[in-house]
């Protein structure tokens, strides 16, 4: 780059950019945010507890919430300091264990499973005696309550399964345990009042479970109509994810119990990941705009990832189908009879009979791209659903339609939950990038029922596709690495994405981009990790709308290097080296405007180049009004 390196000068109003010192910018960051850990069927006092316990410890969650089994095997006071407050002592407060000190104020909020019932239960308050002698920190009665932490309402229930002979009355919960009991109505009504953009139910006897002790209807309340977000589970020694009601249903009952669960029947319908190989916890990070979910096993594992999307994240007005012509979706031999009406002034599609359209919507889907609508049915067909696409072939790809109610098992079965709200309204929010990304042309819309007089209907309406917000951290796993500049820049060495796609590795004369398109304000902040234990000639990170790194005004801020290229106001790294420093850059008072690349520089014109630089916990993010 060395005959560039004068050509493109930084302008001097550049220069008098204010740069808010790091902590005013941490005061500043939004959305405020809580990380926790989830464990499950742990608490037995072995080697596998102390793996998870340190797993957990290594992560610095604010606080840690339990799907039960807490105190094997007979939930007894004799053991249940050594089986809880051994390895989670500096969590739970008040504490008057032998192991150590405690919180200063409660981190652990547990949920009771069958094995902590099967010790005396005081008659009086009809509690586990042992569990309420040493928990006297929880809110409620202790047995089921409700707390908030940031931007997340949480509420804990007591699941004890009447059908289980060992917990016959009084080792179960004397509010009963069914969606009509006093519990369950206390649950509602408390989902009902709650303003949180996120609402977690969490218990111990998994509602929905293709392991050893599989499903527990008593527990199938209607949590997603009643307002809950995510629900999580344990009971069965393993992990599963479970998309059912468009919300993420969880089992996690690997945290250190011997026995492992089996998947020894089919998977139940809305399963997306299942594991039993290893011990481990979840581990989840939340803001007011998303919540990630990851399940990491001991060995520091991740086996999944999951992200939601708050629904009050939108970008976009909803489509007025006014504006939009209504086509043929998949030719003559789908769209065949039936009728397409729009209504409620544009904000509804009405489809009869068997019936395909589309609209075209050019749009290119990234990981963080949501689809938000309602859709209601009054008849059901053999596929009802949603979706893009890129031409008029339904059938050419792998299926990018959202089923959502129907007799056939055609298309994206995520999503396939409308039956038990029919012929309701039903609010969908689909993570559309998780499935499935690049560039569409189409939004398409099924009402199929291949029979001579067909009589399925379908309504979608208030339709919102939009990017979440990129709080982050990036995943450079959900991301194709590109060169960036071109031969005459990315020119010899390697690129590599590291820890479970957190990290990006530069080595040698490498200069990489990511497609991610963003619009950046005043107010836009990038927040990332940097170290590097070579030196090239320019290391730095910025966004671009080309692949020309010299067509504009620098927007590469040059954070190590011998040469002069670049924003430099935090080219400071050298003090660091070569360790890992954390930076907080106010982007929005650099520059401004629609960017499509997030951009990474590696430079060093030099036969063998040696440099190398590292890229982790990236996020672009917003500042609040001072």
């Amino acid at each position: 780059m060395r005959s560039l390196i004068h050509r493109h000068r930084r302008p001097a109003h550049y220069r008098s950019a204010y740069r808010p010192t790091l902590d005013t910018l941490e005061e500043r960051l939004v959305p405020t945010s809580v990380r926790f850990a989830v464990i499950g069927d742990y608490g037995n006092a072995s080697q596998l507890e102390q793996d998870v316990a340190n797993l957990v410890h290594s992560w610095n969650p604010n606080f840690i919430i339990t799907t039960g089994d807490n105190n094997y095997a007979f939930g007894s006071a004799e053991t249940i300091d050594a089986n809880i407050g051994q390895y989670y002592h500096d969590f739970i407060a008040p504490y008057h264990g032998q192991y150590g000190t405690g919180s200063d104020v409660n981190r652990f909020f547990p949920s009771l499973g069958n094995h902590d019932w099967y010790s005396e239960v005081d008659t009086t308050t009809g509690s586990p005696r042992a569990w309420q002698d040493y928990f006297t920190g929880l809110p409620g009665n202790g047995r089921y309550y409700d707390f908030v932490r940031g931007p997340v309402h949480f509420f804990a229930l007591d699941s004890t399964d009447p059908a289980d002979p060992d917990q016959a009355p009084p080792h179960r919960e004397p509010d009963g345990s069914t969606a009509d009991s006093i519990q369950g109505q206390w649950l509602r009504s408390r989902l009902a009042a709650a303003t949180e953009p996120w609402k977690v139910v969490y218990f111990h006897h998994a509602p929905f479970s293709s392991g050893t002790e599989g499903s527990v209807p008593d527990m199938q309340w209607p949590f997603q109509a009643w307002g809950a977000t995510s629900v999580l589970a344990g009971h069965n020694h393993d992990y599963e994810r479970i998309l059912r009601d468009g919300i993420p249903y969880f089992v996690n009952g690997l945290g250190g119990n011997y026995y492992i669960s089996q998947f020894d029947r089919d998977p139940v319908p809305g399963t997306a990941v299942r594991y039993n190989a290893d011990y481990g916890a979840m581990l989840v990070d939340a803001d007011e705009t998303r919540m990630t979910f990851q399940f990491i096993t001991r060995t520091g594992q991740v086996i999944d990832t999951y992200t939601q999307f708050a629904t009050s994240t939108r970008q976009q007005n909803t489509i007025n189908f006014n504006n939009y012509a209504l086509q043929s979706y998949g030719g003559a031999g789908q769209d065949i009879a039936g009728a397409a009406a729009i209504e409620d002034s544009g904000a509804t599609l009405h489809l009869s009979g068997n019936t395909w359209k589309k609209i075209t919507l050019p749009y290119t889907v990234t990981p963080d791209t949501v689809l938000e609508f309602d859709f209601k049915s009054p008849a059901q067909g053999e596929v009802q659903g949603i979706g893009l696409d890129d031409d008029d072939n339904p059938f050419n790809n792998p299926p990018r339609t959202f089923a959502l109610y129907g007799t056939q098992p055609w298309g994206l079965s995520a999503f396939h939950d409308y039956a038990g709200s029919a012929p309701d309204w039903k609010h969908y929010i689909i993570p559309v990038g998780q499935y499935y990304t690049g560039a569409m042309n189409y939004l398409t819309f099924t009402m199929d029922q291949d029979v001579d007089n067909p009589t399925g209907e379908a309504f979608f309406r208030n339709i919102r596709l939009y990017e979440a917000p990129h709080t982050g951290p990036i995943n450079f796993n959900n991301y194709a690495l590109q060169s960036y500049g071109g031969a005459g820049q990315d020119i010899a060495g390697a690129a590599a994405i590291e820890d479970s796609g957190a990290t990006l590795h530069l080595s040698g004369n490498t200069w990489k981009k990511i497609t991610l398109p963003y619009t950046v304000t005043p107010d836009t902040v990038l927040e990332f990790d940097f170290k590097s234990p070579a030196q090239g000639e320019v290391q730095g990170i910025g966004l671009d709308d080309d692949d020309n790194p010299f067509n504009n005004p620098p927007r590469t801020f040059a954070l190590y290097g011998t040469q002069p290229w670049g924003l430099s106001a935090f080219h400071d790294y050298a003090g660091s080296a070569p360790d890992w420093k954390h930076y907080i850059i106010p982007v929005g008072q650099y520059y401004t405007g629609a960017m499509n690349y997030l951009t990474f520089t590696m430079d060093q014109d030099v036969d063998n180049p040696t440099g190398e630089a590292f890229f982790r916990n990236i996020r672009l993010a917003r500042l609040r009004s001072s």
